[in-house]
């Protein structure tokens, strides 16, 4: 069974065993490309999406999950810059986000809510097939070393900055609302016209776009993780002016696809991005325009919503 948008080309597949369990634990992440956000609506975490294959000698200090011998570590290296989140090594990001909220639990069965970038929502079939009904066993340390057998259940995916629509007041879901979701890599927007969608679409620009200039302008080899430590150590300078030149670029392109903010009765901006350009956004924008309370973790918990609804979770 699907459940489709209405004339748009996205689709959330909820495909899978149709057997309910108490005992299954549902479990969200958000592999955003600078940061990942981890829930199984008790724990929450966020961390760096940084991860390294280099051989370690002191795998006891680090924190990494093993599958069929290859390591990998995690919190530490530099950020992927595969645009398509499908390409990246997702299995073992995945594996280390349930680890990291359930160290206690040595085997779980799950069911597993995770987002793509509105572009990349037709290649869900991929993430899908590589891990419904699967099992995945392996080694990971967080804080200690465990072994690991996870059942994943049932997979579901959903659309980025979509997801944050649900987040949003009942006032905003009756309006006409645009959500700007800024992550690392991509802005999505979404219109939503009284909770129908009138506008899916996806720019390919993002923090990681803004680091990279400001590394280039430094003159230096930072990795781009490090680019915000860089900043807040005065190695770096960033100005306002760096920052409302960034998001005015984005507002540009809203423009030329005639997505003009004064045409909505309300525009939230949301996304790891949106956080980091907040204080433009509260000040420099029109009235109608806000910062979402929780940038970071809205499509997260947008997520949270629509994926327990898809699979009839309480």
């Amino acid at each position: 069974m699907e459940n489709r948008i209405e004339n748009k080309e996205v689709k959330m597949n909820n495909a899978g065993v149709e057997k309910k369990d108490s005992n299954i634990k549902t479990i969200i992440i958000d592999m955003g490309n600078t940061q990942i956000k981890v829930t199984d609506g008790v724990r929450e975490e966020v961390y760096p999406s940084t991860y390294s294959k280099e051989t370690e000698k002191f795998k006891e200090k680090l924190k990494y999950v093993c599958i069929n011998d290859e390591y990998t570590y995690f919190q530490k290296g530099d950020y992927s810059l595969t645009y398509n989140k499908v390409k990246k090594d997702f299995t073992s990001s995945i594996a280390y986000a349930i680890a990291k909220i359930t160290e206690d639990i040595d085997v779980l069965n799950v069911n597993l809510v995770l987002l793509l970038p509105i572009d990349q929502m037709k290649n869900q079939g991929e993430l899908i097939e590589a891990l419904q009904g699967k099992e995945l066993e392996y080694t990971a340390r967080i804080n200690k070393t465990m072994e690991k057998l996870v059942a994943i259940n049932r997979v579901v995916v959903c659309p980025e900055g979509m997801s944050s629509w649900w987040t949003c007041t009942q006032g905003e879901k009756k309006n006409f609302t645009m959500i700007c979701d800024i992550g690392g890599r991509t802005t999505n927007i979404i219109g939503m016209k009284a909770g129908e969608v009138s506008i899916l679409d996806t720019f390919d620009v993002g923090m990681l776009n803004l680091f990279e200039r400001l590394k280039n302008k430094s003159g230096k080899n930072y990795p781009l993780a490090d680019i915000e430590h860089h900043i807040e150590n005065k190695d770096i300078t960033l100005l306002k002016k760096d920052k409302a030149e960034f998001l005015m670029e984005i507002i540009d392109q809203m423009n030329v696809k005639r997505y003009f903010l004064d045409n909505f009765d309300s525009v939230i901006f949301t996304g790891g991005g949106s956080a980091f350009l907040g204080e433009i956004i509260k000040t420099k924008l029109p009235s109608n325009c806000r910062l979402h309370e929780n940038p970071i973790k809205s499509n997260m918990l947008g997520a949270m919503l629509l994926g327990k609804q898809i699979l009839g979770a309480n």
